[in-house]
C-alpha cells in the first residue's frame, strides 16, 4: 500500500499511488510532502553526515529492512514547484533509489 501525507498541499494523489504501486507491487511506501524548513532539518540530521552540502533537496529517499515497507520518500514541496518539477515523476524518482537504483 502506498500512503501519501500533503499536509495541506494539493498533490495528484492517485497518480502518485498508481505509479509508486506499479513499482513496488505489495510492498508498502510511505510519501511525505513536506516544507523548505522541514527539509532543511531532514537534510542536516542524514545528509550532512555523509557529506553533502546543499541544504535543499527536491526528494529523499529512507529505505527500511521490512521487506514489506520498502520505506520512506519526502519531498519538498515549495522547492518542487519552484523548479515545476513534476511531482509523480519526483515520487517515482524516490521509489527507484528505495529499491536500490542510484545517480551515477
Amino acid at each position: 500500500m502506498v500512503g501519501v501525507q500533503t499536509v495541506g498541499y494539493e498533490v495528484p494523489e492517485a497518480e502518485i499511488k498508481k505509479a509508486v504501486s506499479d513499482l513496488v507491487g505489495e510492498a508498502d511506501v510511505d510519501v511525505f510532502f513536506v516544507g523548505e524548513d522541514e527539509m532543511r532539518k531532514l537534510h542536516h540530521k542524514y545528509m550532512a553526515a555523509q557529506g553533502y552540502e546543499e541544504e535543499l533537496h527536491d526528494v529523499l529517499s529512507f529505505p527500511t529492512e521490512d521487506p514489506r515497507h520498502l520505506g520512506d520518500i519526502v519531498i519538498c514541496y515549495p522547492y518542487a514547484v519552484s523548479l515545476k518539477e513534476d511531482l509523480v515523476e519526483l515520487c517515482v524518482h524516490g521509489t527507484k533509489h528505495l529499491l536500490g537504483e542510484h545517480h551515477d
